[in-house]
């Protein structure tokens, strides 16, 4: 069973490098945290002792932890997830109306192999770095961790970090953060020897917390520009950057 969960959370954190729609994305990220709950539930790790709770409990708390996160996201890209159209502005800019002409060029084209080019070389570098950084090193705290864990952890974490740096969109930068956060959450619980409920509820706020900064970065970058693309702030940037004396923002 725990290859099975292995595999389904590499296939859930692929979908999420993978979507180029936010709702993909979303569920991809449900899909990840139900993986995650399942390995707690089949793999009791050694806090459920110190706990001295149920083995049902943890994955319970991921379960609940998992479906707030992906409600206020589901939440913020059915408020945020669409670009204004031209004929709902009551004034519109030469540089809003060049805005909406570009994005409804791209969304236009359709999908080539090239767009997915980068997030397949990088789930397959997180795959691969997954596969052996746990061989090579093996990283664990005080109660010793299992190699499963491990391998769960480093896939989340590495994939989150791939996922920063290949987002083209608010949301898709917010589901990489969560994704870190994730694998930092069942990095500790493997490696503590002990850990109260407090402790425990304070992990999973956590998270619910890094999802609501997430979906008040989206608001903030839609309250702007009226779109979560992150290219369109570069553009404006450098819009700025070329305006300026010399070339440069002061």
């Amino acid at each position: 069973m725990d290859w099975l969960l292995l595999s389904g959370l590499a296939l859930a954190t692929g979908g999420m490098l993978l979507a180029r729609q936010w709702l993909w994305l979303v569920v991809a990220l449900l899909v990840v945290y139900m993986c995650v709950a399942g390995f707690l539930f089949q793999q009791p790790l050694a806090t459920d002792l110190a706990l001295g709770i149920t083995r049902w409990i943890l994955p319970l708390a991921e379960v609940v932890s998992g479906v707030v996160v992906v409600g206020i996201l589901l939440v913020t890209g059915l408020t945020f997830g669409r670009d204004e159209r031209p004929e709902q502005l009551d004034e519109v800019s030469l540089m809003e109306l060049r805005r909406v002409a570009r994005r409804s060029f791209r969304l236009a084209q359709p999908a080539e192999w090239s767009d997915y080019l980068l997030p397949v070389a990088g789930f397959v570098i997180a795959l691969v770095a997954t596969t052996l950084l746990p061989h090579i090193y093996r990283l664990t705290g005080a109660a010793g961790g299992s190699l499963d864990a491990q391998y769960s952890w480093t896939l989340l974490v590495l994939a989150g970090m791939i996922q920063l740096i290949i987002a083209q969109d608010m949301l898709k930068l917010g589901g990489g953060i969560l994704l870190i956060g994730l694998g930092l959450q069942l990095f500790y619980l493997d490696g503590s020897t002990s850990i109260g409920l407090p402790v425990l509820a304070l992990l999973h706020i956590a998270m619910i917390v890094l999802a609501l900064v997430v979906a008040y970065l989206c608001g903030l970058l839609y309250g702007r520009l009226q779109t979560l693309d992150l290219d369109e702030l570069y553009s404006q940037r450098e819009g700025l950057v070329s305006r300026q004396p010399g070339g440069t923002l002061r």
